[in-house]
């Protein structure tokens, strides 16, 4: 986990944040929400940083999740950063 408590913009626009507004459109993946029982310490939002390796093959993500509450069927929304390298590359002046 590499952040908690990432404020969003009024719209809920994560691209919008101080901790994202350095990344390209592009290292976005189209995000999910869901009904899940996830039970946590983390203080939402949050991010997850996940790795798949075998011999063929690197998959990096970072998952953000946040709790959503006015919803009677979804309670989480997990949006997707394809390019975790660029959240450790510093913005640009």
């Amino acid at each position: 986990m590499t952040a908690e408590e990432i404020a969003f913009d009024p719209n809920g626009q994560i691209t919008h944040t101080s901790w994202y507004s350095h990344l390209h459109y592009a290292a976005f993946c189209p995000g999910c929400a869901f009904m899940r029982s996830v039970q946590t310490t983390l203080a939402d939002p949050f991010e997850i940083e996940v790795e798949y390796r075998d011999p063929t093959c690197l998959i990096q993500r970072i998952l953000l999740y946040k709790r959503i509450a006015d919803d009677p069927d979804l309670n989480w929304a997990v949006h997707r950063i394809v390019d975790p390298l660029a959240m450790k590359t510093p913005p640009s002046p």
